[in-house]
């Protein structure tokens, strides 16, 4: 699993239709620093991206949580995650392997309980 940050990472080079589809998802390039953006990326995109960034990587990635969210959570003492299977936001309080957790309420990525449940996790 890699882990991408939002404000900046680079991808190797793609085709010309890659590139367009990278653009039409939302996601920036800056020339200069040879480096895409995720920053503005709207919450109904982020899996569209994540499944095509990591076709081109040829590995699985997720994007590191912004430090705002990370902020709220240890504000209140429970971290958001992301599921790295459907892309869900979800609490740590919630899961029920909570207390047997031993990276609870860091921010990270996880599988949410429906996924597991559903047993998607497997079919990975």
């Amino acid at each position: 699993m890699k882990v991408l940050d939002k404000k900046g990472f680079k991808l190797p080079y793609v085709d010309g239709q890659t590139y367009r589809e990278l653009m039409r998802l939302g996601l920036h390039y800056d020339k200069q620093a040879r480096s895409y953006s995720a920053e503005d990326l709207d919450d109904a995109r982020i899996n569209d991206v994540l499944a095509l960034v990591s076709k081109i990587l040829h590995e699985q990635v997720c994007f590191e949580q912004s430090k705002e969210g990370v902020q709220k959570g240890i504000g209140r003492g429970i971290v958001e995650q992301v599921c790295l299977i459907c892309g869900k936001r979800f609490q740590c309080d919630g899961c029920r392997y909570f207390e047997l957790c031993e990276t609870k309420n860091k921010a990270s990525s996880c599988i949410c309980g429906t996924c597991l449940e559903e047993g998607r996790h497997l079919k990975e």
